[in-house]
């Protein structure tokens, strides 16, 4: 008898964290990226990213041979669809594509949790410039950005200023009423929303949202109960791993390199 056809599906978040016990969703070797054109899915090989187009096979010719091109030429897509640095799959995806706000912890994951003190008890903090370019670019994008922590700091509200993040929550020792408060105001549910957190206090929220993310040195029972862990730890990166992954899932991640790639005619 031939092989049966495996039926494909998309999961939840509640079966995601049901059937995915283990937030790091390790991919098989024959992994392929799917990115979102027009409202579905395209394939795309693993291996043809690392910001080059994709590869794909075309038709054998007369005589057996194969030709390849560059880029989704075949599919009448752009010929220049850019893939993630890291590999996603698909019910994570899922997730993130339904997020319309992101919400972050700070230390230990806008910062590499490292807290240093002044003689003067002045709190200083380290942020990844990277993070901070990731964060506008969400917004820019259409996805609203905030923050909710339990200390209270002044770098922080600087930060967030410059940044244009609107959603500032400090000081909340338990952080789920603001979260319920923020999501409320905003008219949205808790699929429509995403957290990324590193240590144990941020699993109230992250058990509530659509899209819980953990950075890739959170407590290992936060990232026991994500969707995802970024490749990268808490201030090294990791924010803006998660932003790009919900620009790729929303569609907008070609269009938003493109602008870097493409000279401004504009003058």
């Amino acid at each position: 008898m031939g092989d049966k056809k495996k039926e494909s599906r998309v999961m939840d978040a509640s079966q995601l964290r049901r059937e995915r016990p283990l937030s790091r969703i390790h991919t098989p070797a024959a992994f392929v990226h799917p990115v979102q054109h027009n409202g579905a899915y395209v394939a795309r090989p693993q291996g043809a990213g690392q910001g080059r187009p994709a590869s794909i096979k075309r038709p054998t010719e007369p005589g057996g041979s194969q030709t390849r091109s560059e880029g989704n030429t075949d599919l009448g897509l752009h010929s220049s669809l850019l893939t993630l640095p890291f590999e996603v799959d698909p019910p994570v995806l899922a997730c993130a594509a339904k997020v319309k706000l992101v919400l972050f912890d700070v230390d230990g994951v806008l910062t590499d949790g490292q807290l240093i003190l002044g003689d003067d008890g002045q709190e200083y903090k380290s942020f990844n410039s990277l993070d901070g370019h990731g964060i506008k670019m969400l917004q820019r994008n259409g996805v609203a950005a905030g923050i909710i922590t339990g200390r209270t700091s002044r770098v922080v509200e600087h930060r967030m200023e410059d940044l244009g993040v609107a959603h500032v929550y400090q000081g909340c020792l338990e952080k789920l009423p603001a979260y319920r408060k923020l999501i409320d105001a905003l008219k949205l549910h808790s699929g429509q929303t995403a957290f990324v957190g590193d240590d144990v206090v941020d699993l109230p929220i992250m058990l509530q949202v659509g899209f819980a993310v953990a950075v890739q040195n959170a407590h290992p029972l936060v990232k026991r109960h994500a969707h995802w862990t970024t490749p990268s730890a808490g201030g090294c990166g990791a924010v803006r791993e998660i932003c790009e992954l919900i620009l790729y899932a929303h569609g907008a991640y070609d269009a938003e390199m493109q602008t870097y790639l493409i000279p401004n005619n504009s003058g």
